[in-house]
């Protein structure tokens, strides 16, 4: 509910449901029943009977009703697409739009949009872990071979110890760099090598972002497989850091 509160903009029911998931998470017991879900604080009565009823049911009636409604499949369709907010998914429905052929044909998309329809089924698939860490071999010996010196570590969801993640995050860091921009030759030369022998199949942003000598440059791509790997498409962010991580 929370997520559907989000897509139709409704920032007060939003939060509501937030803080009530933040507040399920940190109880030491499953909860039962309406009772105990009302006593639970920052949780009120609507929300305590849709906890009864999914305990009960095992689903909830308003979130099935919600999600069958036509235009939240379609807004959820738009903002599976990269780059793409509740915003501009509205905007795209407002003016009668409905599939992706008719963003194609009418819609002036950017570069990094077109590619997120292309690929957009393998885009919502997670990646297992074990592929993460063979792509992040492949980028970490690539990037050696360009500098010994360059330390490369796979951040994000992987690094937390999760089975599969929605993209694959490498940071680069080289001990003694004082400032971000200093990694930037070395990112480019990164992201053309593995460009060029087909690993990195295209780009949808480069940019560099830089505060207080801390900043991110981010390249996210579609991958292709390695060798033994599953044959489909994943995002991958590659950023340099400063200061070096520990």
């Amino acid at each position: 509910m929370r997520d559907y509160y989000e897509r139709i903009g409704d920032q007060w029911r939003t939060r509501s449901y937030l803080q009530a998931c933040g507040q399920l998470k940190n109880q030491p017991t499953l909860i039962r029943n309406f009772d105990e879900a009302i006593a639970i604080p920052k949780i009120g009565q609507r929300i305590a009977k849709k906890i009864e009823e999914i305990v009960l049911t095992g689903r909830l009636l308003r979130l099935e009703n919600a999600e069958a409604e036509p235009d939240d499949k379609i807004l959820k369709l738009f903002m599976g697409i990269y780059g793409v907010n509740v915003k501009l998914a509205s905007k795209w429905i407002s003016q009668g739009h409905r599939t992706f052929s008719d963003l194609t044909t009418y819609v002036r998309l950017t570069p990094s949009q077109r590619i997120g329809i292309e690929h957009y089924d393998d885009l919502q698939l997670r990646i297992p872990r074990d592929e993460v860490t063979a792509m992040g071999k492949h980028i970490t010996d690539t990037a050696q071979i360009l500098d010994p010196n360059i330390e490369i570590i796979i951040g994000g969801s992987y690094r937390r110890g999760a089975k599969t993640s929605g993209d694959i995050d490498i940071i680069i860091s080289k001990f003694n760099t004082t400032k971000t921009t200093e990694l930037t030759p070395f990112l480019s030369s990164l992201v053309k090598t593995l460009t060029a022998s087909k690993f990195l199949v295209a780009a949808f942003q480069s940019r560099i972002i830089a505060k207080d000598q801390n900043g991110t440059d981010v390249v996210s791509s579609p991958l292709p497989p390695l060798p033994n790997l599953t044959p489909i498409h994943g995002a991958a962010s590659i950023s340099s850091s400063f200061p070096h991580p520990k």
